[in-house]
């Protein structure tokens, strides 16, 4: 056995089948691998970030030149938002949020070489994901999970950014044990102290941060917040700026390299290139995607 920090490759084993859960070329795949011996059963999974590739449609209908002229226009305004603040377009992965999405949509979509599909319903997450099965993609849960909900969800959605409390963090990292998948997460952050919002307070972050980076769980990749609604984008800079400041706080005081805390999930339609001035790794974004669409 060769260790690489907390992966582990087996050498000379009875049995092994790889599995890609994303095409090679996307924003970032994973080889889903299950090595199987006498005494052991191992699964590990790999990820490998590559940059964008835009594939061209076979035929052009009108819906799907419309969308074709969205997905340029929110490629563009990504670039222009990662040029205006010095980053590379590579530093920012595009999340196109599903929620109200027709599937033929969603699979021109993944056509064009979107990889990275974003649901709030874990119930709409694991029937597209199941009817779609679509192998160049990753799904990202985005919206609450439950805890019942857990062990249905983990199968179809190598990324949750919504992990809003120690309870559920522990219930993720135990159901992807069992079922032998390796879950990346993000905690849900309330900045804005909105009462319909779900997520932990900076403050309660900030209390209960070293007992969930020490726990045996998923590991957790960053950061995730919501802005307040605005028609102004500048309005959400403090949210944006807060959280970027708080994940660089408690990436200070880390007991362990495990939990790397690279990535920030924030910014949506219309707030994204703010939010990638201010240090966005993941943008959700829906409606500039489908607009005009029917």
């Amino acid at each position: 056995m060769t260790e690489y920090g907390h992966e582990t490759v087996a050498r000379d084993l009875s049995l092994r089948s790889d599995r890609d859960l994303t095409a090679p070329g996307s924003p970032g795949w994973f080889r889903e691998t299950y090595v199987f011996s006498a005494e052991t059963l191992q699964c590990k999974t790999f990820r490998m970030s590559k940059p964008s590739v835009v594939r061209k449609p076979k035929f052009m209908s009108d819906f799907i030149r419309k969308l074709r002229e969205n997905y340029e226009s929110v490629e563009a305004r990504i670039g222009q938002a990662c040029t205006r603040a010095g980053r590379e377009r590579d530093d920012v992965t595009l999340v196109a949020v599903t929620k109200y999405a027709k599937v033929e949509w969603i699979e021109a979509l993944a056509e064009m070489g979107v990889s990275q599909l974003g649901e709030n319903h874990p119930q709409q997450l694991i029937e597209r994901a199941t009817k779609l099965s679509l192998q160049s993609v990753n799904w990202h849960l985005i919206g609450h999970l439950q805890t019942n909900k857990v062990k249905s969800v983990i199968p179809h959605a190598p990324w949750i950014h919504s992990v809003d409390s120690e309870k559920l963090y522990s219930i993720i990292g135990r159901r992807a044990s069992e079922l032998c998948y390796e879950t990346q997460v993000l905690l849900e952050v309330n900045v804005t102290g909105e009462a319909t919002k779900y997520g932990f307070s900076p403050d309660e972050l900030r209390s209960e941060w070293k007992t969930l980076s020490m726990l045996l769980g998923p590991r957790i990749r960053g950061l995730m917040t919501m802005a307040e609604a605005s028609d102004d984008p500048e309005n959400a800079r403090p949210a944006f700026r807060t959280l970027r400041n708080l994940r660089d706080e408690l990436r200070a005081d880390r007991p362990s390299e495990w939990n790397d805390l690279t990535d920030l999930s924030m910014g949506m339609t219309g707030d994204f290139e703010v939010a990638i001035e201010e240090g966005a790794t993941f943008v959700r974004i829906g409606s500039a995607l489908f607009e005009g669409l029917e």
